[in-house]
């Protein structure tokens, strides 16, 4: 027999959720009440691989695979919706594949609500489940690549307990789940964050989440369906080519600026005033209001997005919410009595299958604003950076101006301003040899399947005349960004006119770029800056 590697007896590993209604059901329907009872045999088995207990089980994420064999769970006090529970999990002993445990949940109150033991095999061989690299960590927030690699190479699915959840790394798995909303719903706020968020927290956070999942990229069919056919009213084919003399104006503006003083910071000078100028004027707010938007945004951004220190964000993300939620509640209220041209008229008044109600229109145009602050900036910083790195491909867009829409998503795939997705398994799902189960938390790395050699050939490198398009920068599915349109044509136009005015800008040697390396989900600059021939 083989030992399982790093897996001892008295070895204790606890996790922590806030409990679902789903979780409740799970437990009523198998023992018939509402949770205080004696099971054991299959209904054992059945507790201990479900909601209630695995689920919070380290031990049993485990990258080789774990059967459970047997269990006996009781229930000792009720467990109630919005409880949060911790479960420890015991090493009592480690035989070869074989493991037996003991495990305990308390509820926030240190009450202890069940107790059970139980045993299992581990393929042989198998590591103990989290064993892989923190990903949370300042080394690989600030460069993933190297990580995403080992990931995809090595454990193209396994379970993190630094994440509560499963981490996706290939490209066909991840386009696959993408696609796949009926196995992999994007129901997940409470999900997300529950399993990190301390439990002092949590009350500070539930109006946050209440809002948050409004979200059209939170919710499923028939609740994205209904959301997201009225946002599409905002970003159809026509409504973009519309803002394309907005765009070209307001970069032609942006670096008139600064075309005499010979440098910038990409960041600070053009890549965050662009979509804030944008988007102000696309809104219908004034442009003098976008800093304050932008600090709004970056506090939910920051939160969502898997910060090593969610606690300590959740007072400005719930903050943020809430002074954002009270700005648009006044322009939504403004534009139904006094409808002008922009988006938040046009949504206001796309009500042919039922207006959606004032919580959700103000959630969803929140999030789209927050997301398009983001991704654009970030997308415009990664790019630059990649092309002035590899400096012949700068090179070959000034000769062969007509690849600009391909070098677009040849940088977006290279180094993506939104690194992964998450998603919750509806059923138990096999990927890769591991047992997803159901209700498990899954990342779907979408920055490492576009790096994926089996794919996209030599991914490491940036090739404006890429071929094959197919990443997935932008999602995949019903999920697929909506604003994916407006986002190349401010691509295309940063580009092109900085290649026709600043053809010789190049990183400037004095001061190193910096990423800001603060979150999980979404990468970009904190600063680049550039020098370039002065204006005479």
């Amino acid at each position: 027999m083989t030992a399982v590697t790093g897996l001892l007896p008295g070895t204790e590993l606890t996790s922590r959720r806030a409990v679902t209604a789903e979780d409740v059901a799970t437990v009523a329907r198998i023992t018939g009440d509402e949770g205080m009872h004696h099971v054991s045999g299959l209904a054992g088995r059945q507790v201990a691989q479900g909601l209630l207990t695995v689920a919070f089980a380290p031990l049993l994420r485990t990258e080789a695979g774990f059967r459970l064999e047997s269990a006996r769970v009781t229930f000792l006090a009720p467990v109630f919706v919005g409880d949060t529970v911790a479960c420890t999990v015991t090493v009592g002993r480690v035989d070869g594949p074989t493991v037996g445990f003991t495990l305990r949940i308390r509820n926030q109150d240190d009450v202890e609500v069940a107790e059970g033991e139980g045993t299992g095999t581990l393929a042989a061989g198998g590591a103990v489940a989290g064993a892989g690299p923190r990903l949370l960590s300042a080394d690989v927030l600030d460069d993933p690549y190297p990580t995403y690699r080992e990931l995809r190479e090595t454990r193209p699915a396994y379970w993190s307990d630094e994440l509560h959840g499963w981490v996706v790394t290939g490209y066909d798995d991840v386009y696959g789940a993408l696609r796949d909303h009926g196995r992999f719903s994007s129901d997940r706020i409470d999900r997300l964050l529950g399993s990190r968020v301390p439990p002092e927290a949590l009350a500070v956070i539930a109006p946050f989440v209440a809002l948050a999942s409004r979200w059209m990229w939170m919710v499923d069919p028939p609740d994205h369906t209904r959301v997201r056919q009225v946002f599409n009213h905002g970003f159809t084919p026509r409504a973009v080519r519309r803002l394309r003399p907005l765009i070209e104006e307001t970069v032609d503006d942006l670096l008139d600026a600064v075309a005499d003083r010979g440098s910038m910071d990409l960041i600070a000078d053009f890549a965050y005033p662009l979509p804030a100028t944008v988007l102000a004027d696309v809104y219908g707010i004034p442009r003098t209001d976008a800093p304050l938007l932008k600090q709004w945004s970056d506090a939910i951004k920051v939160f969502i997005g898997g910060t090593p220190d969610l606690a300590a964000m959740a007072g400005p993300a719930a903050d943020s919410m809430r002074e954002m939620m009270a700005y648009f509640t006044a322009v939504i209220t403004d534009r139904r009595h006094s409808p002008h041209d922009d988006l938040v008229s046009t949504l206001v008044h796309a009500d042919e299958d039922g207006p959606l109600d004032q919580d959700s229109l103000c959630a969803n145009l929140v999030l789209l604003l927050a997301a398009s602050y983001a991704t654009t900036q970030d997308m415009i910083g990664n790019g630059m950076l990649a092309l002035l790195r590899q400096r012949g491909e700068w090179h070959r867009l000034q000769a062969e101006p007509a690849l600009l829409p391909g070098a677009i998503d040849e940088v977006l795939r290279y180094d993506g301003p939104v690194q992964l997705t998450h998603r919750v398994a509806t059923e138990d799902v096999v990927l890769r040899g591991a047992r997803i189960a159901r209700g498990d938390l899954v990342y779907l790395v979408r920055a490492a399947a576009n790096r994926d050699p089996a794919r996209f050939p030599d991914p490491d490198r940036v090739d404006v005349g890429r071929q094959d398009t197919g990443h997935v920068a932008f999602g995949a599915g019903i999920h697929y960004c909506i604003g994916a349109a407006l986002a190349r044509v401010e691509g295309v136009a940063t580009l092109r006119a900085l290649l026709r005015r600043m053809p010789g800008i190049e990183l400037d040697p004095a001061a190193p770029a910096a990423y800001r390396a603060d979150s999980l989900q979404f990468r970009g600059l904190r600063t680049l800056p550039v020098v370039f021939p002065a204006a005479s």
